[in-house]
């Protein structure tokens, strides 16, 4: 049986693991507050939840990465642990066990048990494919703060951040305070408070949708300069040629441009605001030769025949 009163908070998305303890946070916000360190072992947390404190009531024990989630447990821990589980609810304690930035095998007895008779969620990141799902997560918080965001804006701040939904709320965020009472956030918007790193991203895949070749080597030089490191610029690159030869050749095939998105998982709206630039200026011939240089400017990166930020822009000349 699930126990209410344990909480297990885990998966790749951190950000929203985080965000699921601070609304635990807020909701029992009445109860004790307790942060064991990560050592604690399953006697000592026993120990938390099988006290009251006469003078501060029922407790909140929120314990992030506890170490005995990565040991072997034997049938006496998970006779703890059962033990553990009844005497918090029993006591009316709140229990929550969550993992940032951590991994266990879900397979051993103790994350198994825990996974099993608890109050758990998985919390997933999005796929890097899967660009229709982050703008939907973009207008869902942009609502949540009782403002609305345009087509273009939402596109434009998926460019910045991906799947990086830490990233995409302090955008918003910053964003919230700067529309002031506007109700609504513009693609000017974005430019205007956009870090000089994200603006040569739009800069960058502006370019490269019409095959600029001069904005281009301008905007990915500016970004390694500012950081950038130069095999994320690579990915970028071949992801982009690849998301053309894909789109060229069911064009070719005459498919139309809601089942190419569908198909591809980008947003109907993007696709057809790309279509006419990847038309006007690539083919197949031309995607297929970009493919085999990218193939091999990775390869020698890797090798070490040239060194990476040169690589990436005899790759982007070649284009």
């Amino acid at each position: 049986m699930l126990n209410p009163n344990v909480h297990f908070l885990y998966g790749e998305e951190s950000f929203l693991v985080e965000e699921a303890v601070a609304d635990l946070r807020q909701k029992h916000a009445a109860l004790t507050l307790e942060s064991p360190s990560s050592k604690c072992t399953i006697n000592d947390l026993l120990g938390l939840v099988a006290t009251i404190d006469m003078f501060g009531g029922n407790k909140l024990i929120l314990l992030k990465n506890p170490k005995f989630l990565t040991t072997s447990l034997d049938k006496k821990d998970i006779a703890i642990l059962e033990d553990l589980s009844k005497t918090a609810q029993q006591n009316q304690h709140i229990l929550v066990i969550y993992l940032v930035d951590m991994t266990c095998d879900m397979r051993k007895k103790g994350p198994a048990w825990i996974k099993k008779n608890s109050t758990a969620t998985v919390f997933q990141s999005f796929k890097s494919w899967e660009q229709d799902k982050v703008i939907q997560w973009i207008h869902a918080r942009v609502r949540s703060k009782n403002k609305s965001i345009t087509k273009d804006a939402a596109m434009g701040l998926e460019e910045i951040g991906g799947t990086n939904l830490r990233t995409l709320a302090k955008e918003i965020e910053a964003l919230m305070v700067y529309i002031g009472n506007r109700e609504s956030i513009t693609l000017e918007d974005i430019h205007a408070l956009s870090a000089e790193t994200s603006t040569s991203i739009f800069a960058f895949n502006e370019a490269m949708k019409q095959r600029n070749k001069k904005v281009m080597l301008e905007s990915v030089k500016k970004l390694m300069e500012n950081g950038d490191d130069p095999i994320k610029l690579l990915g970028l690159i071949t992801a982009n040629i690849r998301l053309y030869h894909q789109v060229l050749l069911r064009l070719q095939n005459r498919e139309a441009p809601n089942s190419i998105a569908k198909a591809l998982g980008k947003n109907p709206y993007y696709l057809s605001k790309i279509v006419p630039d990847i038309r006007n200026h690539y083919s197949l011939h031309i995607t297929k030769a970009a493919y085999t240089r990218l193939s091999e400017t990775d390869t020698a990166i890797k090798q070490g025949k040239l060194p990476p930020k040169r690589a990436i822009e005899l790759a982007v000349l070649h284009i």
